[in-house]
């Protein structure tokens, strides 16, 4: 009886470690998932040099160009093999840069790209980086609204300064809106930074104009650049 009991304890104290390697392996498991979907899917802490919400000293081109030198759209330089998770990775300056190649000037920034598909003219559809410089134009004085609708990170600069900051590699999703009194209506200069790194891609730039109860894209006929312009 006593052989009997031992063994049957022991068959128990044995059930009970092999349950317990198993749920650890299952806590395991399931920790580690989680651990890569924060990894994926965060878009880290705030930068502490996130722009104010609202922006009242922006300034026109001056003078403003006459229309015949206008070209439509606004000019883009990509830059290939971009594995950073951060915008601000990306080279800092104005083109023509070392690194990439210039793409067709891009008509309206206001695009759900198809799985697989390239980004605008880049011949790329992952790890790719680009920017955009030119100009935009508000047609009239008073307050507008902007905001982007981006996978990955983007960055929007207008006379300069930084109206759009969400630089982080995340899915489609919409940045903080930025408000912008414009006092004097006409052409002011205009840069845009994004990154596709990997999935799916979206990029597109909004507005709500002073007495718009929406946002809407902005139209193409807001956004030119100079001829001859580098």
């Amino acid at each position: 009886m006593v052989t009997k009991r031992g063994s049957f304890v022991r068959s128990g104290l044995n059930g009970m470690v092999e349950s317990l390697h198993r749920l650890l392996l299952v806590v395991l498991i399931v920790s580690s998932l989680i651990v890569i979907g924060c990894v994926q899917t965060s878009k880290g802490p705030s930068p502490e040099n996130e722009p104010p919400a609202s922006f009242t000293d922006l300034k026109p081109i001056t003078p403003q160009p006459p229309e015949s030198s206008i070209q439509p759209g606004v000019k883009v330089w990509y830059f290939p093999d971009f594995k950073f998770q951060h915008i601000g990775e990306m080279p800092k300056g104005e083109p023509p840069f070392s690194w990439g190649f210039a793409g067709k000037p891009i008509l309206i920034i206001d695009r759900k790209f198809a799985p697989q598909e390239n980004v605008f003219d880049s011949g790329l559809h992952k790890e790719v980086a680009l920017q955009m410089d030119g100009m935009i134009k508000f047609p009239e004085p008073g307050e507008y609204w902007m905001e982007a609708y981006a996978n990955d990170g983007i960055r929007v600069f207008i006379d300069n300064q930084r109206v759009v900051n969400d630089p982080y590699w995340h899915s489609d999703e919409f940045s903080p809106k930025t408000k912008l009194e414009i006092s004097t209506p006409g052409w002011y200069l205009f840069k845009l930074q994004y990154f596709q790194r990997l999935g799916t891609a979206t990029l597109r730039l909004l507005w709500k104009k002073p007495g718009d109860a929406d946002f809407s894209a902005i139209p193409a006929e807001a956004y030119g650049h100079l001829s001859g312009s580098k």
